[in-house]
């Protein structure tokens, strides 16, 4: 089969400020942006781009797609999102969860999963 994921893209009210918090938070580099859309790459070019969309209308209730972002370090890297502006969410987890449920600067949910596989 020839297809892949390319790029997810994340809706934003204010651009600027979403790829600010998602080059940060990520690492990735801006490979292509103007005043509506981005493209977010990771320079080694392991993972799929992150890309975000201008759109003036507000999020309303939960996603029906987010991202895991996977961390050797679950509760570092929680601590370092928060930092850059990202929120917990409450959230209902079972015992022995992986994962925190946290909410970009426009209340777009992602998780944090803890995997020993993850590579830096």
């Amino acid at each position: 089969m020839g297809l892949f994921v390319g790029s997810t893209v994340v809706n934003t009210a204010d651009l600027e400020r979403a790829i600010a918090f998602w080059t940060a938070a990520l690492g990735y580099t801006v490979r292509d942006a103007d005043e509506t859309f981005a493209v977010l790459t990771d320079p080694a070019r392991r993972w799929s781009n992150l890309s975000l969309q201008h759109s003036d209308e507000p999020k309303r209730g939960r996603n029906r797609v987010h991202l895991d972002l996977y961390a050797t370090d679950r509760e570092g890297e929680v601590a370092r999102l928060e930092g850059l502006g990202a929120t917990r969410l409450p959230w209902q987890y079972e015992e022995g969860h992986d994962h925190v449920v946290m909410a970009d600067l426009d209340g777009n949910e992602f998780c944090v999963v803890q995997s020993p596989f993850a590579q830096g």
